[in-house]
């Protein structure tokens, strides 16, 4: 378990996105003037976050000595987004030109082939780019919809990547088990049978699912 503690001080402090104007208010009250004087949003504000191996947790207050101190004059302090789809593993394709313009059948036929080459070191650092580009657009939660696999403990790779960035992430052990010989899309070194997917899915539960937490 390790602790660190940041302190942000006067920044424009959201801590809820909009509130309902009251109704006794007039006219010119605006639903950001209404946030603002119920105390949810407050110019030159700011906030204590703790974070630990287990857990983030936020709150007003103030830090205790020796923490890093951020003065965010001109800035927004704000909840972290949550992105709720995503496939990490396709930032290493994203830009390769006989795919980009075709319909989405031509798109993935195209890269499944391409696909059939991930292993845990293109997967990990695929997974690694897309966290850092999330936490510089303002995400600090993300799940991924991991579904091709060609060899066997990407998702491990995937959950090192993003302990090692310091990102929430919901993985999610997606799965394919009808190729082109059996009338779908993919490559047969892409798909599985039920039983490899229902043993890799019950072992990464056992192994990285978080127990519940004490609120």
């Amino acid at each position: 378990m390790f602790a660190v503690e940041t302190l942000i001080t006067n920044a424009y402090l959201v801590l809820e996105a909009s509130s309902e104007v009251p109704p006794d208010a007039g006219l010119e009250m605006t639903q950001v003037q209404a946030a603002h004087d119920a105390g949810r949003e407050i110019d030159g504000g700011g906030s204590r976050s703790t974070r630990t191996r287990a857990q983030r947790r936020c709150r007003c207050g103030p830090a205790a000595a020796g923490a890093a101190h951020s003065r965010c004059a001109g800035q927004a302090d704000h909840p972290g987004l949550i992105n709720t789809h995503h496939h990490m593993y396709q930032n290493l394709t994203r830009a390769y030109a006989p795919a980009v313009n075709g319909s989405l059948f031509q798109w993935l036929t195209t890269l499944y082939p391409k696909w059939a080459a991930l292993d845990q070191e293109s997967v990990y650092f695929s997974t690694y780019i897309a966290a850092a580009e999330l936490i510089r657009g303002g995400c600090t939660t993300s799940s991924d919809h991991m579904y091709v696999h060609p060899q066997p403990r990407l998702i491990d790779a995937q959950i090192r990547a993003v302990e090692e960035i310091g990102f929430r992430f919901m993985a999610n052990r997606g799965s394919m088990t009808r190729s082109v010989e059996d009338g779908g899309l993919p490559p047969a070194s892409v798909v599985q049978d039920e039983e490899t997917i229902l043993e890799d899915s019950e072992r990464l539960i056992a192994a990285w699912h978080d127990p519940p937490r004490e609120r």
